[in-house]
């Protein structure tokens, strides 16, 4: 889960290739809707996503809850 300001999220997406993470929910915000310096941010995350082939989900996602796998990553705990 990552939930560091708009501007380190592409930096941490290549750390997560770097380390072989294979998915990660981004609570963020402050890409796309913000203009073309987050439409910038937003294609970064992109790139490292196909370049290291890790699954997304977000930005700008409260998370997710998997009660079959007692699973919850949201931001509400």
């Amino acid at each position: 889960m990552i939930a560091t300001p708009a501007k380190i999220v592409p930096d941490v997406m290549e750390e997560c290739g770097r380390a072989h993470v294979k998915g990660v929910i981004i609570v963020s915000a402050g890409f796309k809707e913000t203009g073309p310096e987050g439409k910038a941010l937003e294609q970064r995350i992109t790139e490292a996503a196909k370049k290291y082939n890790i699954r997304v989900i977000g930005p700008n996602c409260i998370g997710i809850i998997r009660p079959g796998l007692k699973l919850n990553a949201n931001l509400f705990g």
